[in-house]
């Protein structure tokens, strides 16, 4: 996912930038600053040049934790006590005048969460516009926005009672409807049908992706809630119905994963007489150049199973140095 989209309490606001300025409307906001400003608001003008300034070289208002500018302005300072004022004083704040010119340059009132969130419901208005249409696919990406998979998500948070009520609300507003269709069984067809045309397997590849169903996903997370590791359960009969097409749980699906590698590196060295594995070369979403380094790893920490060890001596890609521990770094498991 990807990405997932965070979800926190801090107040969602309705100010959002206008289209880019062009370089004369900045430096008329900057004349504006200085007409508006008496002697007591010299601080809001001097940072507020700044604030023009750095919105010239970067395009936004976006400075690092402790940004401070050519001529020592704290500007990342003032604007983050700007933001958490405005929670407090809301428009109270600053004078209209104020607001609109840092408005203009695109200031972000909420957290940087809250822009993402309003990115992206922008993004799904644009989507509806043209399309008319508010069942966007889980694969669909709107420009660089992974629209589908963020729209899934607030359904999801919805029916986990931890969507906020203005997302929600808003969501609402463009006709969007949260309730989370039943696509279990639907998805354990395709799922059947998949393991029926690959002989079996369950091995699909990361990226497959069958009538915008990301399967490779859905397959995972049947397997962490068939082992306890989600906060979502099987029940026994939808195991049961996973075991049928292929699945397996626990340590049985660790140790076929291992299998089914080994297999995969065995037919190339086999074919090819070359135990230099390529960095394209995988099996199901397994990089098996990465793969035979784990193993060599472990087996010099004297952590792979003699079976295992036997196996991989027989290619050549093991000897019989072995080193501490402490030498070999970054491999936790033999996977």
């Amino acid at each position: 996912m990807a990405e997932k989209f965070s979800e926190n309490n801090e107040e969602q606001t309705d100010f959002k930038p206008a289209l880019p300025p062009r370089q004369k409307d900045l430096d008329e906001y900057e004349k504006q600053a200085s007409r508006i400003c008496g002697s007591q608001d010299f601080v809001f003008e001097r940072n507020y040049h700044a604030a023009v300034e750095y919105y010239r070289m970067h395009g936004d208002l976006e400075c690092k934790c402790g940004y401070i500018d050519g001529h020592g302005i704290k500007l990342a300072a003032w604007l983050g006590y700007l933001r958490q004022q405005y929670k407090i004083l809301g428009r109270n704040l600053l004078t209209e005048e104020q607001f609109r010119l840092l408005d203009a340059i695109g200031m972000r009132w909420g957290s940087k969460h809250d822009k993402q969130w309003n990115d992206c419901f922008a993004c799904l208005k644009s989507y509806l516009l043209r399309t008319g249409n508010s069942d966007v696919p889980t694969t669909w990406k709107e420009g660089n926005v992974p629209l589908g998979r963020w729209l899934r998500r607030q359904k999801e948070l919805y029916a986990e009672g931890m969507l906020r009520k203005d997302r929600a609300d808003c969501l609402a507003s463009l006709g969007v409807s949260l309730s989370v269709k039943d696509s279990w069984e639907q998805n354990f067809r395709l799922a059947k049908d998949y393991s029926e045309t690959h002989g079996g397997s369950l091995a699909v590849p990361h990226d497959y992706v069958v009538n915008g169903v990301w399967l490779s996903k859905w397959l995972c997370e049947q397997r962490l809630s068939g082992e306890g590791k989600s906060r979502k359960k099987l029940t026994e009969e939808q195991k049961q119905k996973l075991q049928s097409i292929g699945m397996v749980f626990g340590t049985e699906n660790v140790n076929q994963l291992w299998e089914s590698h080994y297999q995969a590196v065995k037919a190339y060295v086999e074919s090819t007489g070359n135990r230099d594995i390529p960095e394209n070369l995988r099996d199901g979403r397994a990089n098996l150049r990465n793969w035979i380094k784990r193993q060599v790893a472990c087996f010099r920490k004297g952590e792979l199973t003699p079976e295992k060890t036997a196996k991989l001596t027989v290619l050549g890609f093991l000897t019989e140095k072995k080193i501490k521990p402490s030498e070999v770094k970054g491999f936790k498991n033999c996977g």
